[in-house]
């Protein structure tokens, strides 16, 4: 496994959609800012193919996007929701090298204070 401690953003549209929201890695990993679909009611999210940037430098699949209230711990200890997903690119060659065709993602709800 492989552990990088970069941020990723997710955020409702403009419109506050209840049927999508913006996942943004801020430029920090693979430079990527698209739609995913999601469920209000099942806590869950994805995409199919889709451009994963406003340039359509490639694609991007999201799929097992879950949110998981109260199931992780910030570094005080005191519950947070926890967000796990996985995430593919049709111009990434490096899962492939190790028998996937992935990443997967696990994160946890920032609270605003200092950790």
């Amino acid at each position: 496994m492989i552990t990088i401690a970069n941020p990723i953003y997710t955020f409702n549209k403009a419109d506050n959609s209840t049927t999508q929201m913006w996942i943004d890695d801020q430029k920090t990993y693979w430079n990527f800012r698209f739609l995913v679909n999601i469920d209000n009611n099942a806590m869950t999210f994805s995409c199919d193919s889709t451009d994963y940037d406003a340039a359509g430098s490639g694609k991007a699949l999201v799929k097992n996007g879950k949110i998981l209230l109260g199931a992780a711990k910030n570094l005080h200890g005191m519950p947070t929701d926890s967000i796990v997903f996985e995430i593919g690119f049709n111009d990434d060659s490096y899962p492939a090298k190790y028998g996937f065709d992935h990443y997967r993602v696990e994160g946890i709800k920032y609270g605003g204070f200092t950790e």
